[in-house]
């Protein structure tokens, strides 16, 4: 299991993560500061690897956050965010530009968020299934669900 802390990591270009089988992002310890953090860029996919979120266990300070930027994809990844405690922050996933969520499995616990609010134009974005009882921001953005033939459960 790889951890994030404080840092960031970059897959560019057409990278992958291939069947990495659990990478953690913790949220940060301290008010109001940044966590870790992964990025997928350019044409980069998140494979079939395990990416974990932590929220934070402060108040005000951020969760572990996995970003998707560019023409990225969630792959067949799964990708999970967990909430926060003692009002910190929950982890969340983030869809940039013109990402799109492949047949992703989405996990939001508590605080925990998939956003898509910050994808270019108006965007239709696909993920695999969600589960949990996290949060999910839209915009203006539509999200399909079910890419993948996993029946799930997340309240309406």
């Amino acid at each position: 299991m790889q951890e994030a802390n404080f840092g960031r990591i970059l897959f560019s270009n057409s990278a992958t993560a291939g069947s990495l089988t659990a990478f953690t992002n913790n949220g940060s310890a301290v008010n109001g500061n940044h966590s870790g953090r992964i990025e997928f860029s350019d044409t980069s996919t998140a494979g079939s690897g395990t990416f974990v979120n932590n929220g934070s266990t402060v108040s005000n300070a951020y969760g572990g956050e996995t970003f998707f930027g560019g023409e990225s994809t969630g792959g067949n990844a799964t990708l999970i965010a967990n909430g926060g405690v003692n009002g910190g922050r929950g982890g969340t996933i983030f869809f940039f530009e013109y990402s799109t969520g492949g047949t992703a499995r989405v996990e939001l616990f508590g605080n925990g968020a998939l956003d898509i609010s910050f994808l270019r134009l108006v965007r239709h974005v696909t993920v695999g299934s969600i589960e949990g009882n996290g949060l999910v921001f839209l915009g203006a953005n539509k999200l399909t669900v079910g890419s993948n033939n996993v029946s799930t459960t997340f309240p309406e």
